[in-house]
């Protein structure tokens, strides 16, 4: 039971993960040297990564 919902858990993650690069990769001008990165989506990523200021506990 722990093993298959961490599995289920991280297959609907890379699915939305694919969904969400899939649509960001959408919006990209043919010519790189036009891009402008996303700062919504960077400030986003940051977030994540640093938990948004929560704190992972053990319970």
């Amino acid at each position: 039971m722990l093993v298959g919902a961490f599995l289920t858990e991280f297959y609907a993650m890379v699915a939305r993960w694919a969904e969400w690069a899939t649509a960001m990769v959408d919006q990209w001008s043919a010519d790189l040297n036009q891009a402008t990165p996303d700062r919504a989506a960077v400030e986003e990523i940051v977030c994540r990564a640093t938990w948004c200021g929560d704190t992972v506990t053990d319970t």
